[in-house]
């Protein structure tokens, strides 16, 4: 009821109409119901300075709908642009046969370390073998040579191979 009240007088100060003759008791409440009344005229005020005019709010709507089409259209022909995906199948087929060829090269790179592995294992004792006919033959070498020379007989030495 207060609101209605206020309401009516914001109107009738607007249209400067005399306030018809109430009678209320309190001089309290009277100012309350004049500082609300002046409030909701300076909220009007306020509201009609913000209020865009319909035309200006049609106007926005506008630019605003076609900056939305030419972004559907520019999102349509992008997606029409875009290169076609293989199916996965074949993705899948073409990612194993790159690993397949990987790991046939690797496989053959590592029968090669291993042949290679051999070919030294044996290259290895086959110098020791040598070596030790080599010690045998300069140990034999100096014992024929100190018998001629009739000093006492070397000992054979146990020389360590690698």
């Amino acid at each position: 009821m207060v609101v209605g009240f206020v309401s009516a007088m914001v109107r009738r100060k607007q249209l400067e109409e005399p306030a018809p003759a109430i009678p209320i008791p309190d001089p309290v409440v009277t100012k309350r119901i004049e500082d609300l009344a002046q409030s909701v005229a300076e909220l009007q005020k306020r509201l009609d300075r913000v209020a865009l005019p319909a035309e200006a709010t049609g106007e926005r709507l506008d630019a605003v709908s076609r900056r939305v089409e030419q972004l559907e259209q520019r999102v349509h022909q992008l997606v029409s642009e875009a290169p076609a995906v293989p199916p996965i199948d074949q993705i899948l087929a073409a990612v194993e046969h790159m690993v397949a060829t990987k790991v046939a090269g690797l496989d053959k790179q590592l029968s090669d370390q291993v042949h290679a592995i051999e070919m030294l294992r044996n290259a290895s004792t086959q110098t020791d073998a040598l070596l030790q006919k080599l010690i045998q033959a300069v140990e034999s070498l100096a014992d024929h040579t100190l018998e001629k020379g009739d000093e006492e007989p070397a000992r054979p030495r146990d020389y360590p191979v690698a």
